[in-house]
């Protein structure tokens, strides 16, 4: 009768942690999905759209290696549209279902490594993430690469305890593939050496670690020649050094830590999200949001410290927890050091995301054993909820001050009256980055019009403008100008109309490289007549 009832008990006890499971993850879909289609796509979600739907098709000079370096994303999405569609909403969703089941996979990461409690809490705590959420409502890679990153986390647990060589076979495969999402896993990899801590046979497991990595380095040889070095030396470096304005580099560590928290610290460019920071604010005066950047922070290094202090008698939740935090904090000073020795390409709450999946499980495990050494029952589950909870409360006052904020987006409005003004057939000059803010939202109004920008790398490498290194390279320009003014010439006498659409302030670097094509056009005896000045739009026309 005994072991029936604790049968019946274990039962009901897998029961409703099956419903939790079930209720979290219905709320993560919510807060991914929800409205997904409200805002515009904004500059890189364009760009992501433009190279979907030319992944087969190029139609500039040369390959985009630049752009292609996460190409399982891309193609991915690419059959994700034909089954979806190309609206907003569509493109947006697969990074939605790509953050929920991130969510179920850091769940389940902490449930195998901290038992059930850790679990549910590292389900809690990863479906009201705001860095997650606005990573899931993104037309980009990162929900995606962070999914990728859990599996492999998954894997290697899983090969460290069992020591079987199929598990360290699909951990690499599943490292390779990560690595094509995002070439910052390579950064990553070097930290999962903290697994080392897991399983009883360490000697075993740092064989076959060794082993496995070596592999996986042979094999991702084609792709640091042919992807990896390509990508990483190009790119603008103006914006990542204006991450870093502000706060010495050796807070970097801390200030990622604090953005991937509940009510974290959040740069401007995370759009809704960066913008809560601000509103808090002016909703609760300077230092209650201070208070709010700050709490989360220095709770989770108490959290560290007393948790590991208090687990000390269950020496297996003690080592869980200190291998995913150790894999957290060495994957962060790897990507820090890379950045002072290389580089300021380490940025905040970006290219560091991939430490989330191993921080929120690790923090899950501690916050499940605090109340272990509770004499009584309910103090177990007290403390833990009490935690628990406040992090909860502090991620949905962040979620709701981003839904508060309305990101000033007028692309359909600016595509619209562009239409209004050209004919299919003309030439558009597109200045900067213009046309890629446009993209999407063209390819759905169909105006079969020519686009050609410039600078003319901008259709080599999209939403990537640094135009202080443009500056640097005075021939280079010329030779952009040149092409440019004899592809306008050639339309003109053809009787096609040419436009030019250009945006910029006057003083900045941005300005600087457009000056040299206004210059030219005037020098050519080419009008640049303005017919509409919200839009920058002027249509170019040989003077009489």
């Amino acid at each position: 009768m005994d072991k029936l009832a604790d049968n019946h008990r274990q039962t009901s006890v897998r029961n409703v942690e099956a419903l939790a499971w079930i209720g979290i993850l219905a709320l993560a879909a919510f807060l991914r999905f929800y409205d997904l289609g409200r805002f515009q796509l904004w500059l890189d979600e364009s760009c992501t759209s433009y190279v979907v739907f030319h992944l087969a098709s190029w139609p500039t000079e040369g390959p985009p290696w630049a752009e292609v370096a996460h190409l399982p994303y891309f193609g991915l999405l690419r059959g994700w549209t034909y089954l979806f569609g190309e609206s907003g909403c569509a493109l947006r969703s697969l990074s939605a279902t790509a953050g929920v089941l991130g969510v179920l996979a850091v769940g389940m990461l902490a449930r195998r490594a901290g038992g059930r409690t850790a679990g549910l809490i590292a389900l809690i705590l990863a479906a009201v993430n705001p860095l997650q959420i606005h990573y899931s409502r993104e037309a980009r890679v990162y929900a995606l690469w962070i999914l990728a990153l859990t599996i492999c986390l998954l894997l290697l647990r899983r090969a460290a305890e069992s020591g079987r060589w199929r598990y360290w076979l699909a951990y690499g495969l599943a490292a390779w593939v990560a690595v094509l999402l995002h070439y910052y896993t390579l950064l990553w990899i070097p930290a999962t050496a903290a697994v080392l801590l897991v399983g009883s046979n360490r000697r075993r497991t740092a064989r076959r670690w060794i082993v496995t990595h070596a592999v996986l380095g042979f094999a991702l040889v084609p792709v640091l020649i042919g992807l990896v070095i390509p990508n990483a030396e190009t790119g603008p470096r103006r914006w990542l050094q204006q991450v870093w304005e502000g706060y010495p580099p050796w807070a970097a560590m801390a200030r990622s830590i604090s953005v991937m928290l509940p009510a974290g610290w959040y740069p401007n460019y995370l759009g809704e999200v960066g913008a809560a920071d601000d509103w808090l604010a002016a909703t609760w005066g300077a230092m209650p949001a201070g208070i709010v950047v700050w709490a989360p922070l220095i709770a989770f290094v108490a959290l560290v410290v007393w948790g590991l202090l208090r687990i000390r008698t269950n020496r297996s939740r003690a080592v869980e927890a200190f291998w995913l935090l150790a894999g957290t904090l060495a994957f962060l000073v790897l990507a820090w050091l890379a950045s002072l020795l290389w580089r300021p390409a380490y940025v905040v709450g970006r290219y560091d995301l991939a430490a989330w999946p191993m921080l929120i499980g690790g923090m899950a495990i501690l916050i499940a054993q605090t109340g272990r050494r509770s004499g009584r029952v309910a103090g177990r589950v007290v403390l833990p909820a009490v935690i628990t909870s406040v992090l909860t409360v502090c991620s949905a006052v962040t979620i709701y001050a981003a839904a508060s904020v309305v990101p000033q987006r007028d692309t359909q409005e600016r595509v619209r009256r562009i239409a209004a003004e050209v004919s299919p057939g003309d030439l558009i000059i597109s200045v900067g980055l213009y046309r890629w803010f446009l993209d999407h939202a063209w390819r759905r109004q169909g105006v079969d019009v020519e686009w050609l920008s410039f600078p003319r790398r901008h259709d080599r490498q999209l939403c990537w403008d640094d135009a202080e290194a443009e500056l640097q390279h005075p021939g280079e320009i010329e030779a952009d100008v040149a092409f440019t003014l004899g592809r306008i010439r050639d339309a003109l006498e053809n009787g096609r109309h040419v436009w030019l659409l250009a945006q910029g302030e006057p003083e900045t670097p941005r300005w600087e490289v457009d000056r040299h094509l206004f210059e030219a056009l005037h020098g050519a005896d080419i009008e640049i007549a303005l017919r509409d000045a919200w839009l920058g739009l002027a249509e170019l026309r040989p003077i009489p």
